[in-house]
């Protein structure tokens, strides 16, 4: 039979994990642990799940780190010291549907799903609805950007045996910051090319001021180019040179931090492929090329904002794009005006005023 563990990474959830765990006792399909690491709660969380623990009807297991080690590595942690076949990560301020593992275990008899992800249901700090959310996505839409939250994720155990390689890791979003423990396992799947998403909503994802992480919000995001209308020469025209500036710095950001995160990624899946030789896996052939393309194209365009000569600016950008780093594609011609805009020609300052942008 199929075992499943639940992965909760706690740190001062006093509010609100107790209905978080009364949900996990009323799986139809019950865990056969709950694995906790607590990274240094100085409320009541280690009490409350204590509380829970005595009338559990599995076991709890409870890890206290004795430093903080964020909830990056403190996830990544919790994962290691489960031992199910499956691995389901959990917040600790959510509510399951009571056929959430019932319902997931289901697609692991597809012997080609080691992750398998769900849509969400969002609530406020009282347990009120507030709307559905789903990614509206299928596992061929996922690209290697794609941000699916941990709260969704159930992976196979067997993923654990890249966990070492996750040193090697960079967050996009962070170059400084190692992947999330939940776009580590998205992307090991991803580059297998077993994913599978399950389009119902088995959680509620409560929103209480307070969260980590909240909901998707509706702020300028940029992927790949810059979505939304935005016009390039009238941010400077109209009168608007902190925005055209703080896009000019974002978008340098934007193109450094894929290109790092791909080159980690490349590096990864090389020593994935080293290590199961003789290695005939295509999609994981696919994604070493997809890397290499990708590290080719967003790096050489990052260097061009770096530079405060103009004529230097002007050569990376030649650089760029006589060594292919646009490709041929309609996206690629607009990428290349925006770096001929904003890197080249928009001489860079460090007064960026308060601009509210995202990647």
């Amino acid at each position: 039979m199929t075992t499943i563990s639940i992965a909760m990474a706690t740190y001062n959830g006093e509010k609100f994990v107790r209905k978080q765990l009364e949900s996990l006792a009323e799986q139809i399909h019950l865990p056969s642990e709950l694995v906790v690491t607590d990274d240094g709660s100085n409320d009541k969380t280690l009490d409350v799940i204590a509380d829970f623990a005595r009338t559990a009807p599995f076991p709890v297991l409870v890890h206290a780190n004795s430093t903080r080690l964020n909830y990056r590595e403190n996830f990544m942690r919790c994962a290691s010291r489960c031992s199910g076949d499956l691995i389901a990560f959990c917040d600790q301020d959510d509510i399951w549907d009571r056929d959430k593992l019932s319902t997931l275990l289901e697609y692991f008899d597809m012997a080609n799903v080691d992750l398998v992800f769900h849509d969400f249901r969002l609530i406020d700090a009282n347990g009120n609805p507030i709307a559905d959310m789903a990614p509206d996505l299928c596992p061929e839409s996922v690209d290697p950007w794609t941000n699916i939250r941990g709260l969704t994720i159930v992976f196979r155990r067997k993923l654990l045996k890249y966990s070492g390689l996750w040193e090697l890791s960079i967050d996009h979003l962070n170059p400084a910051e190692r992947m999330a423990h939940d776009q580590w396992y998205l992307f090991l799947a991803h580059s297998f090319n077993s994913l599978q998403h399950v389009s119902r909503p088995l959680l509620s994802y409560r929103q209480h001021g307070a969260n980590l992480y909240g909901a998707p919000s509706s702020s300028l995001t940029i992927d790949g180019g810059i979505r939304g209308n935005l016009t390039v020469v009238k941010d400077t025209l109209l009168g608007r040179p902190q925005l055209a500036q703080a896009k000019r710095s974002f978008l340098h950001q934007h193109l450094l931090g894929r290109g790092l995160a791909s080159r980690s990624k490349l590096k990864v899946l090389e020593e994935i492929s080293q290590r199961e030789k003789p290695c005939d896996d295509p999609s994981l052939a696919k994604h070493l090329s997809l890397y290499r393309m990708f590290e080719r194209s967003y790096l050489p365009r990052a260097s061009i904002y770096k530079d405060n000569k103009l004529i230097a600016r002007l050569r990376l950008f030649l650089t760029a794009l006589t060594g292919g780093s646009y490709g041929l594609s309609t996206q690629g011609t607009k990428n290349a005006l925006l770096d001929f805009y904003y890197g080249v020609l928009l001489q860079p300052s460090e007064k960026l005023g308060d601009v509210n942008l995202k990647l």
